[in-house]
């Protein structure tokens, strides 16, 4: 599922979790480095520092050396996979700050009490369940976060929470009541899903989906594959969803199949599915009509970030045109 419903379903379980062990204090804030606060560039408005770009490097590194094999970065192609890097860094700025400036253009700001006092009331919850400020360092080292860079993604997300809340849910209601009465703009899928579980190699996981698409367009039911070793969707494995709800890959595969039909092999960040269209249910959208608005809204929430994320676009100072990602540490 797309980044906002991860948010309002993971993190915020997570954070609250988290407030279950925490205690009472406040954390304070650790002061970045001269070398981490410095700015090598802008995204829209926004002033890029030399700690979020090696945290994002790092995070995006680790993530091409287990989708395309260790050592990548050291080979004859290590330039092409640099500028790879870049690109899945420059999306990543991008997708941020667009969340953060539709927010705060529709007066839901980082710098509002609010957000400070949320930001701050998770900072605490995390540095309690980890065992204090000493651990919690810890913790950002091994990340490759800063405080700041921290307290700044806690911040978007803040903001796109109170956002939803405050501002789209009262202008879209209706809107989207209307649609999951007129069942507009929804599709209902059931799927398999093979994941990218750590040391596992993606090819081994791309073929066992392959298996079971050759299996169902050989005449096997794909719900004969739910609950087997073929699957890791701990759900029902059924979806109703509008656009901009789910993965842009699955939505797009989705959408795109007659009804009954079958989807090729999906591939997304997190592994692959299996995918087959299935007929709306009427008594579906009776039972569910709050969830599905729900669903509707952020939809069209994660449609407007990803429309104004395309408008932005990353440009580096003298000092950050110097650089290297692969070489971050």
């Amino acid at each position: 599922m797309k980044t906002l419903k991860k948010i309002l379903c993971v993190s915020f379980a997570f954070i609250l979790l988290l407030c279950s062990f925490a205690g009472c204090g406040s954390a304070n804030r650790i002061k970045s480095t001269t070398q981490e606060a410095k700015v090598i560039g802008t995204c829209g408005d926004y002033d890029v520092r030399y700690e979020e770009l090696r945290y994002l490097a790092l995070t995006h590194k680790a993530e091409m050396e287990h989708e395309f094999g260790e050592g990548i970065f050291d080979g004859a192609e290590s330039d092409s996979y640099e500028q790879e890097l870049w690109k899945r860094v420059e999306a990543s700025l991008c997708d941020s700050y667009a969340k953060l400036d539709v927010c705060e253009k529709a007066g839901v700001k980082r710098s509002d009490k609010q957000t400070k006092k949320e930001v701050q009331n998770e900072i605490d919850s995390v540095v309690a369940a980890l065992g204090g400020e000493e651990a919690y360092r810890a913790y950002l080292a091994e990340t490759g976060l800063t405080d700041t860079v921290n307290r700044l993604y806690t911040a978007i997300v803040s903001c796109q929470y109170r956002y939803y809340y405050e501002v789209a849910f009262d202008e879209l209601e209706k809107e989207a009541y209307d649609a999951v009465l007129a069942h507009e703009g929804f599709v209902h899928t059931m799927s398999i899903f093979v994941k990218n579980d750590e040391g596992e190699r993606v090819e081994d996981n791309r073929k066992m989906a392959e298996y079971v698409r050759e299996q169902v367009m050989g005449g096997e039911a794909l719900v004969n594959f739910i609950g087997t070793k073929y699957n890791q969707d701990m759900s029902n494995c059924e979806y109703y969803f509008p656009r901009g709800y789910m993965d842009d890959a699955y939505e797009e595969a989705a959408f795109a199949l007659e009804l009954d039909e079958v989807s090729d092999v999906v591939e997304t960040e997190e592994g692959f599915y299996v995918i087959q269209r299935l007929a709306l249910d009427e008594a579906y959208f009776e039972l569910n009509m709050e969830t599905l608005i729900e669903k509707y809204i952020v939809g069209k929430i994660n449609l407007a970030f990803e429309a104004h994320a395309k408008t932005l676009s990353f440009e580096l100072n003298e000092y950050g045109k110097t650089l290297t990602l692969r070489d971050m540490k």
